[in-house]
């Protein structure tokens, strides 16, 4: 991380809505990875707090997604209705994809 990550890890910090992912707890989540990809530092809203404005198309956003696997807003169903239930939406996509 740049000189700046002391400032941004006190400001985060600070914020009661979310909280930093250790580099341990994306290792369990399967999404620790080593180029750093999707970014040095990862903060994870509290499930329902929309991080506004996102500048990330035209239009304003109407719902977020990606919390915590643990979440209950993380449930989900398969479909068809036919497919086999999976309580979570990660176990799916570690059925589904491998993970």
């Amino acid at each position: 991380m740049t000189g700046s990550a002391p400032r941004l890890r006190a400001c985060l910090g600070a914020i009661p809505e979310g909280r930093i992912l250790s580099d341990g707890e994306l290792e369990q989540l399967h999404t620790l990875f080593v180029d750093r990809y999707f970014g040095e530092l990862i903060f994870l809203v509290d499930e329902g707090v929309l991080i506004v404005p996102s500048h990330m198309g035209e239009r304003p956003i109407r719902a977020m997604h990606g919390y915590h696997p643990a979440e209950k807003a993380q449930l989900c169903r398969s479909w068809p209705p036919t497919a086999p239930r999976s309580p979570r939406m990660s176990t799916l996509f570690q059925t589904s994809f491998g993970s």
